[in-house]
């Protein structure tokens, strides 16, 4: 970060020095996470630990409640077998919801990003005029996750 934010300017020199002082100052990447299984032995994955969607996606929190919500479900569905059996449950419900979450619309994440200050009021400029024509609610349903094809039962 140094490196790549040095002599930015404004306050960057202060920010800078303040988080090669820090002790507990931590950064990472903007990433998904795609994992083959959300689970092995007796442990499981559930929500961002297993499958991140972005955070441009908006479906954190829905996955992370809805995927624990059907893990117990599958937990309960599957009483007295093996918790393998109840995971390969909750993955089979889970996955075709998680896959299509985690297709994020064409040019995401740059889009999302913008590097110059033109880009940035590009991007804000396009945002409102999608918003108040009505065509974002469209894209949403189009490109928008699919946050109600889990089926939460009562217990």
């Amino acid at each position: 970060m140094r490196e790549y934010f040095s002599g930015a300017g404004w306050e960057t020199d202060r920010v800078l020095r303040g988080m090669a002082e820090a002790e507990d100052f931590y950064s990472d990447a903007l990433v998904q996470i795609k994992m083959d299984s959300w689970s092995t032995g007796r442990v499981v994955l559930v929500g961002d630990a297993g499958y991140c969607a972005s955070p441009m996606s908006g479906m954190g929190t829905t996955l992370a409640l809805t995927g624990a919500c059907s893990l117990a479900g599958a937990l309960l569905r599957h009483e007295g077998s093996t918790a393998e059996d109840g995971f390969a449950a909750y993955e089979a419900e889970m996955r075709p919801v998680v896959t299509k979450a985690q297709k994020l619309a064409p040019g995401m994440p740059r889009i999302m990003h913008p590097q110059a200050l033109w880009e940035l009021v590009l991007l804000h400029g396009l945002l409102f005029i999608l918003e108040k024509s009505g065509v974002m609610a469209i894209v949403s349903m189009v490109f928008g996750p699919p946050a109600d094809k889990i089926s939460l039962e009562e217990r």
